[in-house]
Order: C-alpha cells, then sequence, then structure tokens
C-alpha cells in the first residue's frame, strides 16, 4: 500500500505509514451539501411537477365539449334559417267590419319581399231596409256598393280570382289577388291604398275605421 503523505510502500495491513506516520485509511467521502431552496426555485419544482401531473386526456375532453358545444349552436342557426326560408317568413294582416247592412274582411299577406297576396271580402244584408240605417252606415253601404262595382273590372285578369253572388237575402263580392302573378298596372291599383305604409301602421288604420284586426 503506497503512503499519500511520503510515497512509500507499505505493507497492505499497515494502518500506519512506517516512514511518514501518516494514516494510510481512506478518507470518508463528505456528503453533498444542498444549495439553498429559494422562493423562486421552489415555485419552479411545484409547476414542473403540477404539469408532470397534468392528465392529457382531461385536456382532450375539454376541447371536445366546447367543439361540440360550437357545432350545436351552428346547427341550431341552421334549423332555424331553413324553417323561416321553407315558411318565408310570411305574416298575415286580417281586418275585419261588421256593420248592420255591411261586412268587409280584408286579409294581407307579407312575406320577407312585402305585400305578396291580397283577399277582400264584402257582404250585403238585403234584408235590411235602408231608411232604418244610420247615416253612418248608408255611407258604408254606399261605399260598399261602389267598391263592389269597382272590383268586377278584375274579372279574368291574371293571378285575380273574382267572385260575385248575388241573392235576395244577402249579395256576397269577393277579390283574391296573388301579386306575384298579377300585372304592373293591377299590382299598383290594388296595393295604392298600401303603398309606402308598414303593416303596423296599415293596422293602425284600419283599427280607427272601426275594424277589429289581427296578425297571424
Amino acid at each position: 500500500m503506497k503512503c499519500n503523505q511520503c510515497g512509500s510502500e507499505n505493507a497492505d495491513d499497515s494502518g500506519f505509514c512506517s516512514k511518514c506516520g501518516a494514516s494510510l485509511q481512506p478518507s470518508p467521502t463528505p456528503a453533498p451539501v444542498n444549495p439553498p431552496t429559494t422562493i423562486a426555485s421552489g415555485f419552479n419544482n411545484l409547476n414542473a411537477a403540477v404539469q408532470t401531473k397534468k392528465n392529457p386526456a382531461h385536456t382532450i375532453l375539454i376541447i371536445e365539449c366546447i367543439v361540440g358545444a360550437l357545432v350545436a349552436i351552428g346547427l341550431a342557426v341552421l334549423a332555424i334559417w331553413f324553417i323561416n326560408s321553407r315558411s318565408g317568413g310570411t305574416q298575415v294582416l286580417s281586418c275585419t267590419q261588421d256593420g248592420k247592412a255591411v261586412t268587409q274582411s280584408t286579409a294581407l299577406t307579407y312575406d320577407k319581399k312585402g305585400l305578396t297576396k291580397l283577399e277582400y271580402t264584402l257582404l250585403l244584408d238585403g234584408t235590411v231596409d235602408e231608411d232604418d240605417l244610420s247615416t253612418s252606415d248608408q255611407e258604408s253601404l254606399f261605399a260598399a256598393a261602389f267598391l263592389s262595382m269597382a272590383l268586377a273590372e278584375y274579372e279574368g285578369h291574371e293571378g285575380i280570382d273574382y267572385y260575385y253572388s248575388e241573392k235576395p237575402t244577402l249579395t256576397t263580392v269577393s277579390l283574391t289577388a296573388d301579386l306575384t302573378k298579377t300585372n304592373k298596372t293591377d299590382t299598383d291599383e290594388l296595393t295604392e291604398d298600401f303603398q309606402g305604409l308598414t303593416m303596423d301602421e296599415i293596422k293602425t288604420v284600419y283599427t280607427k275605421n272601426g275594424y277589429t284586426c289581427s296578425v297571424k
């Protein structure tokens, strides 16, 4: 065994050097000293531990849920659009006036482009004596008779169905115009009273004139 101090050779079982007396036993290896832990390093270690414990499957599940929700919203919007496109988004304004001798009803059908259909019905009660009518009822009767003659001019026109029936007790006049099929002249004449007015404005006018109106 060689002495680390003087380099002299000694017997293998010697505890000390025979020349300089130095110990021939190996020096114990000092235990490693851990560096002090700072707040920053402790946070980094904690963050690293959390990252290693994260479950990738959990993250994927969250992403799938978000994507699924977006797809569901998209399908709902598409369904609403499809229903509206099939129905045309139509609305019908129906107004009726019940008088002593005259009953009138008007139905206006609207879609997204505007007024598309006009339906008018006039009923004249032949059993009522004109002398028993008030001034306003007589005026309504006169106006209805004049309108009945005016509507007769549209008989046989394209896109217009005209009906007239006269009996001793009841006279019926009706006109239905599909404004998507009528010619421009007929369309302009039939819609003259409605041009430039919204459905709500027309409803207000009818209501002021004693009609009962509803929208479907």
